[in-house]
């Protein structure tokens, strides 16, 4: 009777572990769906900006009216770049989760730069706590971000870990009890809140609570820089051993 209780826990905690994992990727869908579809349009759409560049020495006659037309439709199409490097990552739920946070940033006139080094991501913590991780920093970024901002997201590669550094710029300078108390419960730098307000406050608390446990070390710093200071959050995703 022993055995086959444990083998029935074992067998509803993978079974509960497993509809995890497929609830997240039924949810993910529709950003799979809409990704697939952006490619797409790019694609199609090739033809017609080689076009529009071939045209303008008809539209433009004088130098600085060509330079500044070229510079308008390099800059118009740029930001569809800023996602590509994304393709190159072998789980399709965190490309998901964060283009997600790339277009509701992008909706805020808010640029993610994502600067892939390592495609391949070895790990065993799974993906959808992963993409967890991660959209719970890149909201922080956003939300703190204004307008015409950018926000940086570097994945690289050392010492059997795979690095996820997310970067914002803000005007001060915050000290290491500062940055400490980021990952307090309900502590947030909202100037207001509503009083029925209950999301605030509890994404990086989440984060310091679950993330150590599947050993992934957690880094804040913040470093000056030419203009701004640069709030920096890293984790340090070990490999599979």
């Amino acid at each position: 009777m022993i055995s086959i209780n444990i083998a029935i826990l074992y067998y509803d905690k993978l079974t509960a572990q497993q509809q995890k994992e497929l609830t997240s990727y039924e949810n993910s869908l529709l950003l799979y769906k809409d990704l697939i579809t952006e490619i797409r349009a790019n694609q199609h759409e090739y033809s017609n900006r080689l076009q529009t560049l071939q045209n303008l020495p008809l539209l433009y006659h004088d130098y600085d009216s060509i330079c500044n037309a070229l510079a308008a439709q390099a800059e118009h199409y740029q930001k569809p770049m800023h996602i590509y490097p994304l393709l190159h990552l072998n789980l399709p739920l965190l490309v998901a989760a964060l283009y997600h946070q790339f277009c509701v940033a992008e909706k805020q006139d808010i640029t993610i730069h994502f600067d892939v080094t390592t495609p391949y991501i070895n790990t065993t913590v799974p993906q959808q706590d992963l993409a967890d991780y991660l959209c719970i920093l890149l909201q922080n970024a956003i939300e703190a971000s204004q307008p015409g901002d950018h926000v940086y997201v570097n994945i690289t590669h050392a010492e059997s870990a795979t690095i996820f550094d997310i970067r914002n710029g803000v005007k001060k300078c915050y000290s290491q009890n500062e940055l400490q108390q980021f990952f307090q419960k309900r502590y947030t730098t909202k100037a207001i809140l509503s009083s029925d307000d209950t999301t605030h406050g509890l994404g990086l608390y989440y984060l310091l609570k679950h993330a150590p446990k599947q050993q992934i070390h957690i880094e804040t710093n913040c470093i000056a820089g030419t203009e701004l200071y640069w709030l920096s959050f890293c984790l340090t995703v070990p490999d599979t051993p």
